[in-house]
């Protein structure tokens, strides 16, 4: 069995390659995710460690009765069918955890820990057809290889492509469909006297050759045709004036490169920085178009001034780690 990295809110492991990822909610801060395949599902939910702190051991009782409630109102069971069939110590990257095995009509098996370096409590799911080696493998592999926390940018990878953004960068939307991944992450910073907002949007599109077979060697002219009206929907502007530059290189591909900015609003006045790289990788057959911007807005009498400088250094940081085929 083959396993591929999967990056996704700060949470990294290695799941196995004919799991799908098919179901996600939330952000950083608190949410969720879904693999499913024939024979298992996976599943990872976490949410923001509470002021009133309680033991992981609660924390998993409560658990069992949200189930409980969850299953009674489905009309599965009475209520009181829940069974712990197993519960003791574990280790999770390094904090210490609780493993445990719940029955109602299946066995799911639980980790729960508590993440204080990213100040989540982080629960792992695990539900098989039949529990036999592959299973168990499974199981180790994820948990052996799963990191909550660490230094640095968070690590983004699925769906056969990879990248890394800056911690505060948050996912505030996703979208997933055939032929088609939209993500978006935004970093806000907020004073008395000043916004300063990034956003950073990935989109990449499938089978390229065939949906654009007129314009896919032709980024500019695809850039014009099929995607610059839905750029600027994206970023509420009726038009931004882009200035292409020299084109640069992302492994063995030529990268579109169009650089804007706009100025708007009147007692509070925003400057945005706009930069769209935009590339056909033959391999994977995919036109991928990804863009940063960078905003500041302050009241009409504080002088006010993008930083090109971090705007930049975060661009060439996105650009340093992206994979667009693995």
């Amino acid at each position: 069995m083959n396993f591929r990295e999967f990056g996704w809110n700060g949470l990294n492991f290695e799941i196995p390659e004919d799991a799908r990822f098919t179901r996600f909610a939330g952000d950083a801060k608190g949410g969720s995710f879904v693999f499913e395949s024939d024979e298992y599902l996976i599943e990872g939910k976490w949410e923001p460690i509470p002021k009133k702190r309680q033991s992981i051991s609660v924390i998993a009782t409560t658990l069992i009765e949200k189930m409980s409630e969850k299953y009674k109102k489905r009309g599965r069971i009475s209520g009181q069918s829940i069974k712990v069939l197993e519960r003791k110590d574990a280790r999770v990257f390094t904090h210490d955890a609780l493993f445990m095995i719940v029955k109602e009509q299946v066995d799911e098996r639980f980790y729960l820990w508590y993440c204080d370096e990213s100040n989540r409590i982080m629960i792992m799911r695990f539900i098989f057809k039949i529990f036999d080696e592959t299973s168990k493998k499974i199981i180790r592999k994820v948990i052996e290889s799963l990191i909550c926390h660490k230094e640095g940018p968070n690590v983004w990878s699925l769906l056969n492509f990879r990248f890394e953004a800056p911690k505060d960068f948050y996912l505030t939307e996703a979208k997933i469909a055939v032929g088609r991944a939209h993500f978006v992450l935004t970093a806000k910073k907020v004073s008395s006297f000043s916004e300063m907002i990034s956003t950073l949007i990935v989109d990449y599109y499938s089978l390229a050759n065939v949906v654009f077979k007129d314009t896919y060697n032709n980024i500019g002219e695809w850039f014009r045709k099929n995607y610059e009206r839905d750029l600027f929907r994206q970023l509420k502007k009726r038009k931004i004036k882009f200035i292409s530059e020299e084109p640069k290189k992302l492994s063995t591909h030529d990268l579109l490169i169009k650089k804007g900015i706009s100025r708007s609003g009147f007692s509070w006045r925003s400057t945005t920085l706009y930069t769209n790289l935009s590339w056909y990788c033959q391999e994977s057959n995919r036109i991928y178009t990804v863009t940063m911007t960078s905003s500041l807005s302050k009241p009409f009498f504080l002088k006010r001034k993008t930083s090109e400088i971090e705007h930049t250094r975060h661009l060439e940081s996105l650009l340093s780690s992206f994979k667009c085929h693995l």
